[in-house]
């Protein structure tokens, strides 16, 4: 009929093949190298190691001033070196004192 298309001239057809070792398609893209997971503690683990209550991480969180985190699948995870640089940002030398971090002493 006019106008009509028969399947087997407008199909293409592909041929499966399995990937080879070489094949760019079974390595990562490059800029997205796979690097090893972190082991990320829990809200309740960091807090513990921090020395605080839960809530504080997750009120610093919400405005941004506390440990640097995780969120995958809902899930809020820390890695425990985000965890040691956070801390030494806190450290001061005096009330007085608001910078992110103690200044250095020269002697």
């Amino acid at each position: 009929m006019l106008g009509e298309r028969s399947h087997t001239t407008s199909t293409l057809t592909q041929t499966h093949r399995p990937r080879q070792t070489g094949d760019s398609r079974s390595r990562p893209r490059k800029g997205c190298e796979v690097h090893d997971t972190p082991s990320l503690l829990t809200i309740d683990q960091a807090a513990e190691r921090l020395g605080v209550s839960p809530s504080f991480l997750n009120k610093r969180r919400h405005d941004g001033t506390g440990p640097t985190y995780f969120k995958v699948a809902g899930k809020i995870g820390y890695a425990p070196e985000d965890l040691a640089a956070w801390l030494v940002a806190q450290r001061r030398r005096s009330t007085a004192d608001t910078s992110a971090a103690a200044p250095e002493v020269s002697r």
